[in-house]
């Protein structure tokens, strides 16, 4: 079966800590991250939420800290997409 992955679900999975309404969907999207780790559903990710999360990122933190901060969210979602199971769309 297959997910496509909304930027706002990555969001909860990497942000969740910051965001009252997020803090009560992590449950349900930690376990759609663990099916996805398990190989149960197979991920789909749009280029364009990586951008999405870097402009999350600069709306939420300070300028200085929204790149590094960024960077470190797309690294740690990258183990949980591995590549046998992410299909990464280029939508030109």
């Amino acid at each position: 079966m297959k997910a496509y992955l909304d930027t706002s679900v990555i969001n909860v999975l990497l942000f969740s800590e910051y965001s009252t309404k997020d803090k009560k969907r992590f449950p349900s999207v930690k376990e759609m991250f663990d099916k996805i780790d398990a190989g149960v559903l197979h991920a789909i990710v749009s280029i364009y939420a990586i951008q999405e999360i870097f402009a999350f990122c600069k709306m939420t933190f300070s300028p200085e800290n929204a790149g590094s901060i960024a960077r470190d969210a797309i690294w740690c979602l990258v183990p949980s997409l591995t590549p046998a199971r992410l299909e990464i769309f280029l939508k030109l």
